[in-house]
């Protein structure tokens, strides 16, 4: 089963996420991520064999809550080849520290970086990749601050629709 871990976003941020459909929309090619799957990823697990045996393992995590800020709008993979959308969020020393303790479990030797994927890009024209990136540039986020007091474990199925994620197990933080 294809899984992953991450922390969940309190609506009013997601809603505030909304406002960059708006502002993108006149680009072709992009595919905005719906409000109900957005999230910040800590690990992507591609193919979990035992799912119980992973729960057991999350829920000796013991961690306290912190708070995130978000910062600015990027791209993934580069100008040259976009990927997706994200916003990015602070360097919070909590966060890494959460994400150290997971990796404890994962063990994975990919750099993390924080962000929350709010569209994908598939296939621009020449021109609508001048015009994202333009509007990029002139793009600007109201920055928040939204508490963190858990991660979950979601499974994401691939469905002709788009993915569709379901909680598995949420693990609050003290």
């Amino acid at each position: 089963m294809r899984c992953f871990v991450a922390i969940p976003l309190p609506k009013d941020l997601k809603d505030s996420f909304q406002k960059f459909n708006s502002f993108f929309s006149t680009i072709s090619g992009l595919k905005f991520v719906h409000p109900d799957n957005m999230h910040l990823t800590l690990f992507f697990l591609r193919d979990v064999k035992d799912i119980n045996s992973l729960v057991e393992h999350l829920r000796k995590i013991n961690f306290n809550s912190f708070k995130l800020n978000t910062l600015s709008l990027d791209v993934f993979k580069n100008e040259e080849d976009l990927r997706a959308l994200w916003v990015g969020v602070n360097n919070s020393e909590e966060l890494f520290s959460l994400w150290a303790e997971l990796n404890k479990i994962f063990c994975q030797e990919r750099p993390f970086l924080p962000h929350i994927t709010f569209a994908r890009v598939k296939n621009l024209t020449t021109e609508d990749k001048q015009l994202l990136l333009q509007k990029l540039k002139d793009a600007s986020i109201k920055k928040a601050s939204f508490s963190v007091d858990s991660f979950k474990l979601y499974s994401s199925e691939l469905t002709s629709l788009g993915p569709v994620h379901r909680v598995i197990e949420s693990f609050p933080l003290k």
